[in-house]
């Protein structure tokens, strides 16, 4: 996996959700050089019938102490100025399991 990016273009759903997800694409794509800037990013991991949209942020900012306000007042704050149908955002944390653990 060395050399190669971790970040694929995400699967969302969408499915019977009232958000405008062209407008979604567009807005993640707003953002992203910020969070690159700050050696971060943000995967799409989910959009629910209620407008609640679900992202993981990854690299420096998924670790960020101030992840919550990027959340808050950046992401959340622009999805909803943006995109028709965003209700909320929510963070998503990874799912790990370690080896012998299951």
């Amino acid at each position: 996996m060395a050399g190669e990016s971790v970040i694929t273009e995400p699967v969302i759903p969408g499915q019977g959700s009232p958000v405008d997800m062209d407008a979604l694409r567009e807005a993640v794509e707003f953002l992203r050089p910020a969070l690159h800037a700050d050696g971060g990013d943000l995967i799409l991991m989910d959009v629910d019938s209620e407008g609640v949209v679900a992202v993981e942020l990854v690299g420096a900012c998924g670790t960020c102490p101030l992840s919550v306000v990027t959340m808050t007042a950046g992401i959340e704050a622009l999805f909803k100025q943006r995109v028709p149908g965003v209700t909320g955002v929510v963070a998503r944390t990874p799912t790990v399991q370690l080896p012998g653990y299951a």
